[in-house]
């Protein structure tokens, strides 16, 4: 019986021996969020349709993931942008988009500008069918509000910079 005592009491000072070496364990610090793609780009802002596309392409480009952009427009500015960034190969819009037509009449705009990068495979980068499929839907529920829609795809050009085409 005193054996079995001895044996429970250096097995409990063995233990708490350890115990007193390990280290506090430290929470896990959370990883700092990046910001924004339209903050961080200096795009959510009232700006000229041409100073916006620049900043924005200097923004995809950087990105190594798809990027979805809407701008909502008028004859010659850009008045209110929202964005999101992708996995390597899909994207989708950040905002509810049946409340597109309603969030421009709101801000004044005539015009619905939708881009989205295409990061290149084997160096090229294509309009795909589902990039259409979208169009086509997005076009439909902002026709009957008048509000005029056109989708565009972002893409690095051989040479360096890169290009932006439309699609319908």
């Amino acid at each position: 019986m005193e054996i079995i005592a001895f044996i429970i009491a250096f097995i409990y000072f063995i233990c708490e021996l350890f115990d007193q070496n390990r280290r506090p364990q430290k929470k896990k610090e959370k990883r700092p969020r990046r910001p924004a793609f339209k903050k961080l780009y200096d795009l959510n802002r009232v700006q000229p349709i041409e100073e916006f596309e620049r900043k924005m392409i200097e923004g995809m480009l950087k990105e190594d993931k798809e990027v979805f952009v809407t701008a909502f427009c008028d004859s010659y500015r850009v008045l209110k942008v929202t964005a999101s960034r992708g996995s390597k190969f899909s994207c989708r819009p950040s905002d509810n988009y049946y409340k597109w037509a309603d969030i421009a009449r709101k801000v004044g705009a005539t015009e619905i500008r939708q881009y989205h990068s295409h990061p290149p495979v084997f160096g090229r980068s294509f309009i795909s069918r589902q990039d259409r499929e979208s169009h086509k839907f997005f076009a439909s529920l902002l026709k009957p509000s008048g509000i005029k829609f056109r989708s565009f795809v972002v893409y690095p050009s051989r040479l360096g910079g890169a290009k932006i085409k439309e699609f319908s």
